[in-house]
């Protein structure tokens, strides 16, 4: 049986070449969530879905799960995608459990977002083990030619180039995916994974 982390990696390259394939299966970011939580619920095996906490089931899986401390904001915000780990050896409460991963993710969102979610993944309190970043562009047209009002049009200056991505990631723990989606195909479609220093393209 496969390690939740790798299980978590390869659900994470699974969508990304879904998206790229399927940019439109989902409107909104929220949908997108729901989108790979499915994808990552399906892949873990029937006996790594559930843990039992005292006399709790619980999903290993969840949607806005808190983080373990503010993280240096004014409160404790919320994960996108947390996975429990269910390796932990005590249970200090139900709102702060040890996280096998975090997965946080952006469409079409500018440098700072990503600067914003790599920095709280990163926190020293942020109690979390492997560090996932998803970040996705979707571009089309202009004006009546956009298929979306969500897109943004190829000239937005707010597109996150790979370059960018790569520098702020450097000497990280942190595994970035990078899929871009542009109708015209002016900027490269593709998908590319980030981590240890390495840049791998998966599509």
């Amino acid at each position: 049986m496969l390690e939740v982390n790798s299980i978590v990696n390869s659900s994470i390259e699974q969508f990304c070449k879904d998206f790229i394939d399927n940019p439109y299966l989902c409107y909104t970011e929220h949908g997108i969530h729901a989108y790979f939580y499915n994808i990552l619920f399906q892949n873990l095996a029937p006996e790594q879905r559930y843990i039992d906490i005292g006399s709790h089931k619980v999903c290993v899986l969840q949607k806005e799960y808190p983080t373990n401390h503010n993280l240096d904001k004014s409160k404790r915000q919320n994960w996108d995608i947390a996975v429990i780990n269910a390796k932990q050896l005590n249970f200090p409460s139900y709102d702060h459990l040890e996280l096998d991963s975090v997965i946080e993710f952006g469409l079409n969102e500018p440098l700072e977002h990503l600067q914003d979610d790599l920095n709280r993944i990163l926190h020293s309190k942020a109690n979390v083990t492997n560090k996932f970043l998803v970040h996705l562009h979707r571009l089309s047209g202009f004006g009546n030619d956009r298929i979306s009002r969500r897109d943004w049009s190829q000239k937005s200056k707010r597109i996150v180039m790979l370059e960018e991505i790569i520098n702020i990631c450097k000497d990280t723990d942190s595994v970035i995916y990078y899929a871009m989606f542009d109708s015209s195909e002016l900027f490269q479609n593709g998908v590319w994974k980030i981590a240890e220093n390495r840049v791998e393209k998966l599509k």
